[in-house]
């Protein structure tokens, strides 16, 4: 009889039964979400840096967290795994295709004083 296999495996449970999948399901939602509020208010020339940065940060946490709960790669990766360096990949590449001269510039405006990022 087949098992059901968690995103980190079969070995992580919360107290309360819940499976790993669940809690790490359960931040990335609350992670899409707050980050998609904070992109909605960014200009746009700061939206792609904020999200590469938003989506490394998220692939490296997951990654760390995989590894401290005993999850490794080894010949079959789990699909936590390739989550976690899908985020990764995902932020390397919004970081490539964001403009570096309009965000420095908006930066530039928004600290000098009395003008405002639009």
């Amino acid at each position: 009889m087949p098992t059901l296999r968690t995103l980190v495996g079969p070995s992580l449970h919360t107290g309360a039964g819940q499976s790993g999948s669940r809690w790490i399901a359960s931040a990335l939602v609350i992670g899409i979400f707050c980050g998609s509020v904070a992109l909605a208010r960014l200009p746009s020339p700061l939206v792609l840096p904020v999200l590469s940065t938003l989506l490394v940060v998220a692939g490296f946490s997951m990654a760390a967290i995989l590894y401290l709960a005993g999850s490794r790669i080894g010949k079959m990766s789990s699909p936590a795994w390739q989550i976690a360096g899908a985020l990764v990949f995902l932020g390397f590449a919004a970081a490539i295709l964001s403009d570096s001269e309009q965000a420095l510039g908006l930066l530039d405006k928004m600290q000098t004083p009395g003008e405002g990022p639009r």
